[in-house]
């Protein structure tokens, strides 16, 4: 976690999703943008930033978010807004019974590394999830950035 200029802290969250071969150009289409009232309900709920990145030879989607509190991130499955954009997603990914995308959280294994900008992104070999024009060091594409 690291401290953000309001003094609040801010929850780093990273999971896994895929989405289904052949409907990658569609899910980056509908992220491209997403809809204002959802972006709205984000920020409401304390998400500082969220991206998506695509795997295109595995169609593994790499999210990450940066929160300010895990309660209201967790809050936004509850908005109407949420449950409709499940349902409009559910037919491009793998997805619950309820339309929740099945996704596997990730444990951080390291700090963003000391001196690197978040407005300035250096590649560097020892550090494969920093990415350099649209692609992370790992391979992905940047599907979306909100807020970034």
């Amino acid at each position: 976690m690291r401290t953000i200029s309001t003094g609040g802290v801010v929850i780093r969250k990273a999971f896994r999703m895929s989405v289904h071969a052949g409907d990658e150009t569609e899910y980056e289409r509908r992220h491209n943008p997403i809809w204002t009232e959802l972006e709205e309900t984000l920020r409401r709920h304390g998400v500082q930033t969220y991206s998506i990145f695509l795997d295109p030879d595995t169609h593994d989607l790499f999210a990450y978010a940066e929160i300010e509190s895990d309660e209201r991130w967790a809050a936004i499955a509850d908005t109407e807004v949420c449950r409709r954009w499940w349902r409009s997603m559910r037919e491009l990914m793998p997805s619950h019974p309820d339309d929740r995308p099945l996704s596997r959280d990730l444990r951080g294994v390291s700090p963003w590394p000391t001196g690197v900008s978040r407005s300035r992104h250096v590649f560097d070999d020892r550090n494969p999830d920093i990415r350099i024009e649209g692609r992370t060091a790992a391979g992905f594409l940047e599907i979306g950035g909100l807020f970034t």
